[in-house]
């Protein structure tokens, strides 16, 4: 098969899943009102599976620093686009034949305050116990890289678990950015300000980026939703270009910021800043790749659909299997580590091999549409949006993240501390969920 036939081909199945991501966003664009969080998702899969395969498969440009085998692997990347195509095809099925478009809105009926400054101490012990668990705040600070990885020496499981409750500092930032955005008063103004240092501090110590993105994101979030569910242009640009910078250097500036003499701030060009924004958006892609090369459809066996409901275990001592991104690194690296989770149609394509992508990919459409109709409804409603619609920027933010990574275990983890919450309100029948005619 001459190349370029090869290279036709590719093209016209990236051009086709693009216009299937195009499809979902552009709903969200021309809709009167709207979640926005279904453009949000196909935009991150437009990156991951057209836009960063485009420039790897015809420049070498935006990859993985594991990923030096392109030539070899052109054949398979055409065979790939067909296997996202299935995925994205079923996803559209799924979206189109939800039921779920009318289904609830869901309010709060309880006092709101209370909830609020129990959750501030609630944040503030488990911040205070993880700290302590380490060995201090000089030494967290000294370790922030191996204690987020899983790989320090001092590793305490139980603290690392109490550390998940200073979550919920997020959702602090967004009712007190509701209140803002409501009344517009200095005392609003001072307090939002005063819990959002607060949360951006949390997330430096957190070590990643993607706790400080998430504040951002999630504040973007809610002024959509506060403007009725139609798109802040201004916000938008905003965000985009903190989400930017972050992506780029906040790794570097945190570390620093903590103290870390051994990071040196590099200098990029424009070419290798596109090329690393690029390769954030490469592992989903590549993941995918390998496990077609290699033959590894179905190698997990549903695995992973199952094995995180024994997570809880590990604190009373007992071995649990090690989640999908282990398994992924192992295969893309050959090291026995978290760092590369799959992506959602390669989980698809491990679990159950080819014929379990269509319906993981139907399953992800139904969702999406579900979530959509959630938040539009909740917006239309326009009730007590001081908790309701905090809640809401927390699925926003947490659930994208979710189909990006695709390991379950991990995602549960993450979302542990927001689904207890979440639950003990259902129970307590301080939240409930109104079925809309």
């Amino acid at each position: 098969m001459s190349p370029f036939f090869i290279n036709v081909v590719f093209l016209l199945g990236l051009s086709a899943n693009a216009l299937i991501c195009f499809f979902f966003i552009f709903r969200d664009l021309v809709s009167g009102k709207s979640s926005y969080f279904v453009s949000y998702v196909f935009l991150f899969l437009l990156l991951s599976y057209v836009l960063n395969p485009f420039f790897v498969y015809f420049y070498e440009f935006g990859m993985t620093p594991h990923q030096n085998d392109v030539s070899s692997l052109r054949p398979v990347m055409v065979v790939v686009n067909f296997i996202v195509m299935l995925f994205l095809v079923s996803s559209m099925i799924g979206f189109s034949l939800s039921f779920s478009r009318n289904y609830v809105e869901f309010y709060f009926v309880r006092s709101k305050w209370f909830f609020i400054v129990a959750l501030f101490f609630i944040v503030l012990f488990a911040f205070c116990f993880f700290v302590i668990s380490y060995g201090g705040l000089d030494y967290v600070l000294n370790n922030i890289s191996r204690i987020r990885s899983g790989t320090d020496e001092n590793k305490n499981y139980l603290g690392a678990f109490v550390r998940l409750f200073t979550y919920y500092i997020e959702f602090l930032v967004f009712f007190f950015y509701v209140r803002f955005y409501k009344y517009r008063t200095f005392l609003s103004f001072f307090l939002f300000l005063l819990i959002l240092s607060f949360g951006i501090a949390k997330a430096v110590l957190d070590g990643g980026r993607g706790g400080l993105i998430n504040l951002f994101v999630g504040i973007l979030f809610l002024s959509i939703y506060l403007k009725g569910g139609r798109l802040p242009v201004l916000y938008l640009f905003f965000i985009f270009l903190i989400s930017l910078v972050v992506g780029i250097y906040g790794k570097l500036y945190i570390f620093q910021a903590v103290g870390s003499e051994s990071i040196v701030m590099p200098e990029l060009s424009y070419l290798e800043k596109i090329d690393k924004v690029l390769m954030e958006y490469a592992h989903q892609y590549y993941s995918l790749v390998i496990a077609v090369n290699q033959g590894l459809g179905a190698d997990r066996l549903f695995q992973d659909l199952y094995v995180w409901l024994l997570k809880p275990l590990i604190l009373f001592g007992f071995h649990v299997p090690d989640s999908i991104s282990y398994y992924n690194t192992f295969t893309l690296k050959g090291e026995w580590d978290s760092e590369v989770p799959p992506g959602i149609v390669a989980f698809s394509y491990y679990q159950g091999g080819i014929f379990f992508v269509p319906l993981i990919g139907f399953l992800f459409g139904y969702l999406m549409r579900y979530i959509d109709a959630l938040v539009v409804n909740t917006i239309r409603a326009q009730g007590d949006v001081a908790l309701s619609f905090p809640l809401l920027a927390v699925i926003s933010i947490y659930l994208p993240f979710a189909f990006m990574n695709s390991d379950p275990a991990l995602f549960v983890q993450w979302v542990f501390a927001y689904s207890l919450l979440f639950g003990i309100f259902i129970f307590t029948r301080n939240i409930k969920f109104h079925r809309l005619s």
